[in-house]
């Protein structure tokens, strides 16, 4: 046998040793990076979905606050009889949306930080009332939250169930662009119901700020 041919079989043989004794432990390093990385990539992700279901229930929680504001605000007198004598032929009338107008600022708006604006409307959707002199007049009775509320006023047996549980037309809207405000705001409506009969007189909107999602993201990455 040549001495190339030795050589070239010491070389073979030294390779095949390398691998015999090399190979296991390398096998076992991908095993350990691959179960390590799983461990880690279920870690990451149970983390990040119990953040999720935080910030969710914070949002969820915040909604649930304000819809229960926004029936306290319905029930307020001052907006009901603004509502009850509201006659745009009265020669009075601007003194009425003047003091409701303050009122909904003063007593109402500074009750809340988050709180865009607020304004009333009427049973045909137009603004009579608001805290932004610029939406007075503006028709809303294209909005969801005006149907979605509006559109029981005629329902006698859901007139009757308002009566004993006033929180079931409270309406939401999801997050949305303003097209008067160009910013992202959540709006919550509710009927506004007169003293005496409880029946329908118009529907208030209280208008959130969209950038409170951003100080619940904060706290939910506390």
């Amino acid at each position: 046998m040549g001495k190339k041919s030795f050589t070239s079989i010491r070389i073979k043989l030294l390779r095949w040793f390398i691998l015999i004794s090399i190979g296991p432990l390398l096998f076992s390093g991908i095993l350990v990076y691959a179960n390590s990385r799983k461990t880690i990539t279920e870690r990451i992700a149970s983390e990040l979905n119990i953040l999720a279901k935080g910030i969710e229930g914070k949002v969820s929680a915040f909604i649930e606050g304000k819809m229960g504001r926004t029936l306290d605000f319905c029930s307020d007198g001052v907006i009901k009889d603004g509502l009850t004598y509201y006659d745009p032929d009265d020669a009075n009338i601007a003194v009425l949306i003047k003091n409701t107008n303050n009122h909904l600022v003063k007593n109402k708006l500074s009750l809340d930080n988050y709180l865009e604006d607020i304004f009333v409307l009427n049973l045909r959707g137009k603004v009579v009332f608001a805290t932004n002199d610029k939406l007075l007049g503006k028709d809303k009775s294209k909005k969801d939250y005006f149907i979605n509320v509006s559109k029981h006023f005629k329902d006698k047996a859901m007139l009757n169930k308002l009566k004993a549980d006033p929180t079931i037309l409270v309406y939401p809207t999801d997050f949305y662009i303003s097209d008067d405000l160009g910013v992202p705001v959540l709006a919550i409506a509710n009927v506004v119901t007169a003293r005496a009969t409880g029946l329908p007189l118009g529907v208030l909107v209280n208008r959130y700020k969209g950038n409170m999602l951003n100080k619940l993201l904060e706290e939910g990455a506390n």
